[in-house]
């Protein structure tokens, strides 16, 4: 019996090369989508010590009518990872809005109509689309799979900054959405991880790597002087957040899942960042006193009975684990393929 097909669009993504990592090792064969050619030999070699568990397909435009038309057909289950994570926006509709919503829309829709054997689609949201920023850190509140940002279009196109924030929360509200007005043949699940760090497992460079990962490689090379605010202080290892989805594609119930494993304020990551890696102590912004200050919490419960998840990796290893990759994509000493 040949194994099932699984569809990981933009693979050459840190989340989402963890989550078709994921896939291949629990014996699911990957067809990824990228950009252009360039990105698909990039990928080749990511997975070139499993070269026949993935395919690679280009779609050059994810916001574009009927992108994923031919993508989709013949694939056993969908997971869509493609999507913007970068702070600065200077069009929203261009660079957050269009590719976010219009690329979610367009492959639910190409599922829909080319492909009726896929029974599960898998989204891979953000916890910015439950956390309701205009509250602060909220002490004492309880956030669960329920909790909806209320951000909507005005607010995004108003104030600039909230741009990642609207287009993860726009998307998924339109994939729900669509579930609920289009009734096709497939469920739905949404991964909703908080901040998510751990080792670079694609074919990167210090110019290319993904907001949350650059986040740290700028506090240990000296290019951030001071400890940033953190605005979502909950963290999620990579490789958890990658099986999240495949336990979310196996699951009896779709829904949404929030992947957690714990809290976290940058000043700790500073602390750990200068004692697991001395040679790079100097750089590191000064953390000072231990963050006092409540926040809110989580309750994700859900998320480890559905998925059968138990995120047992600690802040300490799954920095340590970030740091290293990223020190070793700076001395260009192993190649992130053997991570």
């Amino acid at each position: 019996m040949s194994a099932s097909t699984i569809l990981v669009t933009g693979v050459s993504g840190y989340i989402a090369t963890h989550v078709a990592k994921s896939f291949i090792s629990h014996g699911y064969r990957v067809r990824g989508t990228v950009r252009n050619q360039e990105t698909a030999e990039k990928v080749r070699e990511t997975f070139s010590q499993t070269p026949g568990c993935i395919e690679i397909v280009i779609v050059p435009d994810i916001a574009k009518k009927d992108a994923f038309n031919e993508a989709v057909r013949d694939v056993d289950g969908v997971v869509h990872t493609a999507s913007p994570f970068f702070y600065k926006v200077s069009d929203f509709d261009k660079d957050m809005r269009e590719p976010a919503v219009n690329g979610t829309l367009g492959l639910l829709k190409a599922v829909k109509s080319f492909n009726s054997k896929v029974k599960r689609v898998v989204i891979t949201s953000s916890f910015v689309a439950m956390q309701d920023f205009s509250k602060g850190h909220r002490p004492g509140y309880i956030y669960t799979e329920k909790d909806w940002n209320p951000v909507d279009l005005d607010m995004a196109y108003k104030y600039p900054s909230l741009g990642y924030v609207a287009s993860k929360t726009l998307a998924e509200r339109a994939a729900w959405d669509f579930v609920r007005t289009e009734r096709p043949n497939f469920t739905l699940a949404t991964i909703n991880p908080p901040m998510v760090y751990g080792p670079v497992a694609h074919t990167a460079t210090l110019k290319s790597l993904n907001q949350s990962v650059l986040d740290i490689w700028q506090l240990m090379s000296g290019q951030a002087k001071k400890v940033p605010s953190t605005s979502v202080p909950l963290f999620v290892d990579v490789r958890d957040c990658a099986k999240a989805h495949v336990r979310a594609f196996e699951s009896f119930n779709g829904g949404r899942f929030i992947p957690v494993s714990g809290s976290f304020s940058f000043k700790d990551i500073c602390s750990i960042l200068q004692e697991e890696f001395p040679e790079y102590a100097d750089l590191v912004p000064n953390p000072g006193p231990p963050d006092a200050s409540e926040t809110f919490g989580i309750d994700n419960s859900l998320s480890k009975k559905e998925l059968q998840m138990s995120f047992e990796r600690s802040l300490r290893e799954t920095i340590k684990d970030t740091a290293r990759s990223l020190d070793q994509i700076a001395k260009r000493k192993v190649h992130p393929e053997k991570l």
